[in-house]
């Protein structure tokens, strides 16, 4: 099993790029700040860029000091598929994936 951090920005960013076959076995986002920040996650096909038709959460607001946590179901990913988040505030958010690769 390995993991990935990634501050998250308030532009798409690749938070995890599967290269092989991988799936995730958990997925937190920690709000680092003094206030509330919205995030976006999108789970985008390989040569496909964040949009509407690979959205997962919506603007989900995390509070202050807390974390939040993806682990009831594993993303099962294709060489170059990624997991990709949209910050409200930058410098803010910070993602941790455990994934392994299958």
């Amino acid at each position: 099993m390995a993991i990935n951090n990634v501050a998250i920005g308030t532009s798409a960013t690749a938070l995890y790029t599967s290269t092989g076959q991988s799936a995730t076995t958990c997925l937190f986002a920690c709000n680092t700040s003094g206030g509330a920040v919205t995030l976006s996650l999108y789970i985008v096909p390989n040569g496909d860029t964040p949009g509407n038709g690979n959205i997962v959460l919506d603007e989900l607001s995390i509070p202050a000091g807390d974390t939040y946590m993806m682990n009831a179901e594993k993303i099962v990913l294709e060489n170059g598929d990624s997991i990709q988040g949209v910050a409200g505030t930058g410098s803010a958010l910070v993602s941790t994936i455990s994934y392994v690769s299958i």
